[in-house]
């Protein structure tokens, strides 16, 4: 796997540590990250395949300051992060989307979501008195429609969806790739596995 990536992208420029997360994630192995929040190590998958287009998209475009963000809590210049998006993103793109529209309405999260909910039970309750059948069908394609194409599709189009990171370190022009890593993990566990990256790559 090793040598069919790097001679497929056709450099090198990996730190041993992302080396393995691909790998690990190309066996379809599910990548062991600590969750701040819960406070527990959960198991996520990765396609490793819309990784490495990403990684592809970069070296073959020019730096762009929309494209790579820039890591400035880790005190290390010219570390960057760049999202890479999984199916197992939808759910998030969408809820961020839900999340903006109801800032954008001045109403508290909870609020919006009551708003949907009892739009949609108002749109059952009419089609109800004509056939029920119908009134499932519509309310469950509303929702739909709701979450994806007026969420997730929306912001694919705006290129404002987010997902977990590809973090990598900038020298002469080039990316060197030090690791993958989450928006949940702490941050003193990235910088732990991006520190020795860069002493890898004798960056320090």
């Amino acid at each position: 796997m090793k040598e069919w990536i790097e001679s497929s992208l056709g450099y090198n420029r990996f730190s041993p540590e992302f080396l393995r997360q691909l790998i690990e994630h190309g066996a379809n192995k599910a990548g062991n990250y600590y969750n701040k929040y819960t406070k527990q190590y959960e198991a996520i998958y990765y396609n490793v395949f819309i990784i490495l287009d990403k990684i592809k998209q970069l070296e073959e475009c020019a730096f762009n300051k929309n494209v790579y963000k820039p890591l400035r809590n880790f005190g290390i210049d010219n570390l960057f992060h760049i999202h890479h998006v999984q199916a197992s993103h939808i759910a998030l793109n969408c809820i961020n989307e839900l999340k903006k529209r109801a800032g954008s309405l001045k109403m508290s999260e909870d609020e919006y979501e009551k708003l949907v909910y009892d739009t949609l039970f108002l749109y059952y309750y009419v089609i109800e008195k004509f056939d029920e059948n119908k009134a499932n069908q519509y309310a469950l394609g509303r929702m739909g429609q709701i979450f994806t194409d007026d969420g997730y599709l929306k912001r694919h189009e705006e290129k404002r969806l987010t997902g977990d990171w590809i973090v990598l370190y900038r020298k002469d022009n080039q990316n060197y790739y030090l690791t993958l890593a989450r928006h949940e993990e702490p941050d003193e566990q990235i910088k732990e596995r991006v520190v020795e990256a860069l002493n890898f790559f004798s960056f320090n």
